[in-house]
């Protein structure tokens, strides 16, 4: 049975977290409206407010819902986020936004889009490497797009500015079912060098090389840490921005459950972020690596 057909015939209101990754329900215990977290692809739910946990098949007996019941699925419904209300379907696919170019000198905003990537490193090769776009009407004017890649499969995207805009990103429609938390960027690419060096942000990981992948931030969710665990590498380093050092040490503890530890390293840079930094510091950097079993005991410590 589908959970999101489960979930649209049986709540009047249904929003979204931050990463598109749980729904935000009433809960089906106590009855307190935007409390009850459910997983989207896990099924368990859990209320923050009188603390109800459930799997999938705990709710749809809660819902008095049978196995054998058929639920009819609905085209609309409604779906909320903090920003905005959206009438539509709930997407399993993706495409590039409506409107993405890919030839940077065809227009005025193509040049200033690709003026702000050489300001950031990033060269017409890897342009053509990562299949960057921009956007010059909608939703997504005045960004580049930046696609993630499962494959030859497009999984995802982020919108970066080059005009000031804010927010600095925007993501995919919120009818979109995957967040950020599901993906790494470039993954694909490190996995056949063998080595991947874990950065937070897409330049960034552009900046390090073919071995650069992207998390989307300083925190890893399970499924990216169970995908990169997938993949046959032989060494990962950590390497965040510099104000990021005890993230990067609790990061490592997260993927230490999902890796042999003598593959995994921590690197600390002395300023700034690896998309604005000079290869010779991330060069330098990168030699400086550490063993995670080094910082065991710092981890512990900082916990406490």
């Amino acid at each position: 049975m589908n959970l999101e057909q489960v979930i649209r015939e049986n709540f009047d209101e249904v929003r979204l977290n931050g990463d598109n990754s749980e729904f935000i329900l009433k809960c089906p215990k106590c009855g307190k409206e935007q409390h009850f977290y459910l997983n989207r692809l896990s099924g368990l739910g859990y209320c923050h407010r009188c603390g109800f946990k459930c799997n999938k098949s705990q709710l749809y007996r809660l819902l008095n819902i049978k196995k054998s019941q058929h639920v009819k699925p609905e085209n609309l419904f409604k779906l909320t986020n903090r920003y905005k209300t959206i009438t539509g379907t709930i997407k399993t696919a993706i495409s590039y936004p409506n409107g993405t170019n890919f030839d940077f000198s065809a227009t005025k905003a193509g040049k200033e889009a690709l003026e702000y990537l050489r300001s950031r490193g990033i060269t017409k090769e890897y342009i053509e490497k990562y299949k960057l776009g921009y956007c010059t009407s909608g939703w997504y004017a005045g960004r580049i797009i930046v696609p993630v890649f499962e494959g030859k499969k497009l999984v995802y995207y982020q919108a970066r500015t080059f005009r000031g805009q804010e927010p600095k990103y925007l993501n995919p429609p919120k009818s979109y079912i995957y967040g950020k938390s599901h993906f790494v960027f470039n993954l694909d690419r490190a996995a056949k060098i063998g080595r991947a060096i874990i950065t937070e942000g897409v330049f960034d990981a552009m900046k390090v090389g073919d071995e650069g992948i992207c998390i989307f931030g300083k925190d890893i969710s399970n499924y990216q840490a169970k995908k990169i665990s997938q993949k046959k590498l032989k060494k990962i380093v950590i390497m965040l921005d510099s104000d990021a050092k005890v993230e990067s040490i609790v990061l490592a503890k997260k993927l230490y459950s999902y890796l042999d530890e003598t593959k995994l390293f921590v690197a600390f840079l002395e300023y700034g972020d690896p998309g604005k930094a000079s290869s010779e510091l991330i060069k330098n950097t990168l030699k400086k690596a550490r063993p995670f079993r080094k910082y065991a005991l710092l981890l512990n410590s900082v916990i406490s």
